[in-house]
């Protein structure tokens, strides 16, 4: 991962931390074909591959928050769709040119009338870091507003005696 040096504009550590997710990709396809494939069937297998690799992505964008958190909607989805434009040019890239898959193969998991799930996957890459931004402000705020509730600014026996802080006119 890359180091949480503050001249790293978040943006640029969501860009580069983009080479992960073949790594996530790897780690859960692997997991499929040796662990749980022949015993559920190949279109089983895939669509618990899809839910696993959307959990793990959600792990990888909340790690990403919080080492790096995007400051705002604007660019949350700005990374997300730079995200979702690297995997599939990967994907075509690598399984046509590399691999030499067939184009009806390759656009085969994009079907979900036939029980294709990987589109759910492009959604969540796509719109993951800005969900996951919305869940962090949404939980800061609520943590700020449980601090300047009234119930927390009654006089106890030790704060009375202490001069209380002026508001901050910013907030």
């Amino acid at each position: 991962m890359l180091p949480p040096d503050r001249a790293v504009s978040p943006r640029r550590a969501w860009l580069l931390a983009w080479l992960g997710g073949p790594l996530i990709g790897i780690a859960n396809g692997s997991l499929r074909e040796l662990a749980y494939k022949d015993r559920v069937g190949e279109l089983t297998a895939h669509q618990i591959s899809t839910a696993g690799a959307l959990g793990l992505f959600a792990g990888y964008f909340e790690l990403l928050a919080r080492r790096w958190p995007l400051p705002s909607t604007r660019q949350a989805l700005e990374v997300g769709t730079a995200w979702l434009a690297l995997t599939v040019a990967f994907e075509f890239g690598f399984g046509r040119y590399v691999a030499h898959t067939a184009w009806r193969e390759l656009l085969a998991d994009y079907d979900l009338r036939k029980g294709r799930l990987w589109p759910l996957v492009l959604a969540w890459i796509t719109l993951g870091p800005a969900l996951v931004r919305a869940r962090s402000v949404r939980a800061y705020e609520q943590r700020r507003a449980s601090h300047e509730s009234p119930s927390s600014s009654r006089i106890t026996p030790e704060s009375s005696s202490r001069p209380r802080p002026l508001a901050d006119p910013s907030s």
